[in-house]
């Protein structure tokens, strides 16, 4: 079978992108993530990152992880077929919220017996107000 992309190539990288990891601290970039009206097969494309120093580097070089969190590095888009090539910049960021994996439990309202005991000495605090 050969499939014919006949699409027109019309597509725009976008300048300044702010990615944020998913749940595994992890982000695979594709051409959607990066480019503008994108049309046609997506394997026609090739993503390149250029990852900074001392952080984790993959291959293909698609993919960011929590050792890019508060960099920014430059893309690169190219079309497999006609070899053109676009460019923007990525700036890694960790929004996600984190994931308990907690057991549940019940604890009754009224149960004091594990409670610390109660304190010989209490404080007040006076809080005045100053004219």
């Amino acid at each position: 079978m050969v499939v014919l992309d006949t699409f027109p190539k019309t597509w725009v990288g976008n300048d300044q992108l702010n990615v944020s990891l998913d749940q595994n601290c992890m982000k695979v970039l594709g051409p959607d993530d990066l480019l503008e009206n994108v049309l046609g097969c997506r394997n026609a494309f090739e993503v390149i990152l250029s990852y900074p120093n001392g952080t984790n580097t993959y291959d293909p070089p698609t993919k960011v992880d929590i050792s890019h969190v508060g960099y920014c590095m430059v893309y690169s888009v190219r079309d497999i077929a006609t070899n053109n090539k676009t460019w923007g910049k990525i700036c890694v960021e960790d929004k996600a919220p984190p994931r308990l994996n907690c057991a549940n439990d019940t604890v009754p309202c009224f149960e004091f017996n594990d409670l610390p005991p109660w304190p010989s000495r209490l404080m007040t605090v006076v809080v005045t107000k100053s004219n």
